[in-house]
């Protein structure tokens, strides 16, 4: 099967190939060439970090592979419908309620979702897994000791998604 791109954001290339989930960190040309494989490499490495830990909290995607030297991720790939796009033909207020149960169980663990939009929702209907949360692993808050996960996909609603954004706080 051909590669083929499901999205692109500012961070990453998302794309589906034989069955698999594939997120490529891009590199940024206004970095100086030393600090974005660094900061690639490490946002690759704590997404995938994050997502281990999330499976035994919520849904999530199983991380196949991790190639942190191409700043990838191989997810297994989740077939469902971007919620913002059909919410409202849905039972949105059931919905609604899987979000903040799913929320609160995450925050529970003090990880924090760093982009929990719709837009980053994948709907999938079966009745375990109803519905999936994308977003992108991004960098670490040294000042509040907050880790900051983004680029690929949470599931809150007893779903799953395509990639994984959140956070662990140390409240220490």
């Amino acid at each position: 099967m051909k590669e083929t791109i499901i999205q692109q954001g500012a961070e990453a290339i998302i794309s589906l190939e034989d069955n698999q989930i594939k997120k490529h960190r891009i590199k940024k040309s206004y970095r100086i060439p030393e600090i974005d494989i660094k900061l690639r490499k490490s946002r690759t490495k704590s997404e995938a970090k994050i997502i281990e830990k999330l499976q035994n909290i919520i849904p999530v995607p199983k991380i196949l592979k991790t190639d942190e030297k191409n700043f990838e991720i191989f997810l297994e790939y989740i077939d469902g419908k971007k919620l913002s796009d059909n919410l409202e033909t849905l039972d949105y207020e059931e919905i609604c309620k899987k979000i903040a149960e799913n929320i609160a169980k995450i925050h529970d663990e003090n990880i924090i979702h760093g982009d929990l939009t719709t837009s980053n929702m994948i709907y999938v209907k079966n009745p375990d897994k109803t519905l999936a949360i994308t977003k992108k692993i991004n960098q670490k808050n040294i000042t509040n000791n907050q880790s900051w996960v983004g680029g690929g996909g949470v599931s809150l609603g007893g779903g799953e998604s395509r990639a994984s954004e959140a956070s662990e706080v140390d409240d220490s």
